[in-house]
C-alpha cells in the first residue's frame, strides 16, 4: 500500500509539473483540440491540450 501511495504522489506531481511548465511558457490549457493559430504540444493533467501559437 506504502508503494502504492508514493507511485500515486509521483504522478500527481509529474502532472502538475507539466500543467504550471505549460502556464508558465504562455501556453494555454484548451478543452478539446486547439484550434488555428493554436497547435498541440501537449497534455495538461486536467485531460486539456496544451496549445501554443
Amino acid at each position: 500500500y506504502q508503494l502504492l501511495a508514493v507511485l500515486f504522489i509521483m504522478i500527481q506531481g509529474a502532472a502538475g509539473q507539466r500543467f504550471y511548465t505549460c502556464l508558465a511558457q504562455n501556453r494555454r490549457c484548451i478543452p478539446g483540440t486547439c484550434c488555428s493559430p493554436y497547435y498541440w504540444i501537449g497534455t495538461c493533467p486536467d485531460g486539456f491540450s496544451c496549445c501554443r501559437r
